[in-house]
């Protein structure tokens, strides 16, 4: 295992989304370790009390407008009174909370890239010896067309514990939670529900699928962003397709109602890297998406999922070609799993992830 480390990871916010799931699942893997892991994020949200259930430290300040300076403030206190290895950050707010704090105190520090980001924050972090880490390929490219040196970047994939298990769910009190006929199947869509998620062209594809195969629900899984709401309800209402659709909001049990789902659907305008995707397969279901950003990395078309173009038809004839064909489904998401155990695997990103630990505690 090496020596004990003292980790701080930085993050500017608290919502239940990629990133911040990614921050609880590293701090309770290095404590898992034997590492002292303590995390900074703002104050209320699902982060803190997702820490607090897992007795990670969890220092919560504010990290937008005047909150901001007293944070500096406060990091930099704290960080003379306890001594950290490395500091870890996620998101721009947090690389620039970390990237300050970490060149005043002189810790070594490395930024996490999870999505497309040009903030001059990621270039500055390298100059003071730093490293970046980017959840994809995608991510990396861009970064080095943004002028970020490519020696100065790691690719470190996101790691799931969905496919630890072999025991699925019972699909029944999902089925009775949400008012769905036991015969039915379900296509879920999981993830924060924004018209760059593509959830007004999965709507567009249900009449489609249902003059095919009527046996079918639509389950939208994650945070309805407001501003977005009445779009996604107009549109519903005026394909008549209300009772096609479920929208779940924040859900602490996902894997749970991802293992009532047939299939699933990311038709996505953009995914640096697509969790979502890993999840689903890690719970043996195939994945039909936008061949999009990260997600050629991720999925394997033909053998774990289907690519389409951002298409109505496209999207319906996908999800009516695996309804028609429950074999090839099935075996989608077998090969899925499998494909998720061997490279999306938490032992192997907490094994990148110290080892880039270490040589710049060691540099």
């Amino acid at each position: 295992m090496g020596d004990k480390l003292r980790i701080v990871q930085v993050i500017s916010s608290s919502v239940p989304s990629g990133a911040e799931h990614q921050v609880a699942l590293l701090a309770r893997q290095f404590q898992q370790k034997g590492h002292e892991v303590t995390v900074v994020c703002p104050p209320g949200g699902w982060l803190p009390e997702a820490l607090r259930n897992q007795n990670t430290p969890c220092w919560e300040m504010p990290m937008r407008k005047g909150g901001s300076f007293f944070t500096h403030l406060k990091l930099l206190r704290r960080l003379k009174r306890s001594k950290f290895d490395i500091i870890h950050t996620h998101l721009t707010r947090g690389a620039w909370h970390g990237g300050i704090t970490a060149t005043l105190r002189r810790i070594p520090i490395v930024a996490s890239v999870h999505v497309i980001n040009h903030d001059v924050a990621f270039n500055l972090i390298p100059k003071t010896g730093g490293r970046l880490i980017a959840v994809s390929e995608f991510v990396k490219e861009n970064l080095i067309s943004n002028k970020v040196p490519a020696n100065a970047i790691d690719v470190v994939y996101h790691g799931t514990e969905f496919a630890d298990s072999n025991t699925q769910c019972s699909k029944v009190g999902v089925f009775e939670e949400f008012g769905i006929a036991e015969n039915y199947r379900i296509i879920g869509l999981v993830g924060r529900v924004a018209s760059d998620k593509g959830h007004l062209l999965a709507v567009q594809a249900i009449p489609k699928v249902l003059a095919k195969h009527k046996d079918t629900h639509f389950m939208f899984v994650g945070r309805v962003e407001p501003n977005f709401s009445p779009l996604l309800e107009k549109a519903i209402d005026d394909l008549g397709i209300r009772k096609a659709v479920t929208l779940t909001g924040n859900r602490s049990d996902v894997s749970r109602l991802m293992d009532a789902m047939d299939i699933m659907i990311l038709p996505s305008k953009i995914e640096t890297f697509g969790l979502v995707v890993i999840e689903a397969m890690g719970r043996g279901k195939p994945v039909i998406a936008t061949r999009v950003g990260g997600l050629p990395e991720v999925i394997q078309n033909n053998l774990t999922g289907l690519f389409i173009e951002q298409e109505p038809d496209e999207l319906a004839d996908a999800i009516n070609s695996l309804l028609s064909d429950p074999s090839r489904s099935k075996a989608m998401g077998e090969a899925g799993r499998e494909w998720v155990r061997s490279r999306f695997n938490v032992p192997r990103m907490i094994e990148e992830t110290e080892a880039i630990y270490r040589k710049m505690v060691k540099d």
